[in-house]
C-alpha cells in the first residue's frame, strides 16, 4: 500500500504538499526469518527544510495503514485503480 500512487496515497499527498518527487517502498529478506523494510524517496528542496513535517507524515500514514490495512473498502477502492 505504500507504492500506492493514487488519490489519498502517501506519495499523492507528499507530492501536492511540494515535498517529494517520488517515493517507492521495499522489503528484501535478509536471512531466514529477517527482513529489512524501506522507503525511498526523492525529496525536494522543500522536502528538506520541512524533514520533521514529512517523516511524521510518513509515520502518521504507517499508523493507519497498521489500523485500516485489513478494511476491505480501501483494499477495494486501490484494487479498482
Amino acid at each position: 500500500l505504500i507504492n500506492y500512487q493514487g488519490k489519498g496515497s502517501l506519495l499523492f499527498n507528499l507530492r501536492n504538499q511540494g515535498l517529494v518527487s517520488s517515493l517507492k517502498s521495499k522489503v528484501s529478506p535478509i536471512y531466514k526469518g529477517m527482513s529489512s523494510f524501506k522507503i525511498s524517496a526523492y525529496i525536494t528542496d522543500k522536502g528538506i527544510k520541512n524533514i520533521d513535517k514529512l517523516l511524521e507524515i510518513v509515520i502518521q500514514y504507517i499508523e493507519f495503514l497498521k489500523k485500516e490495512s485489513l478494511n476491505e473498502n480501501l483494499y477495494n477502492n486501490i484494487k479498482d485503480t
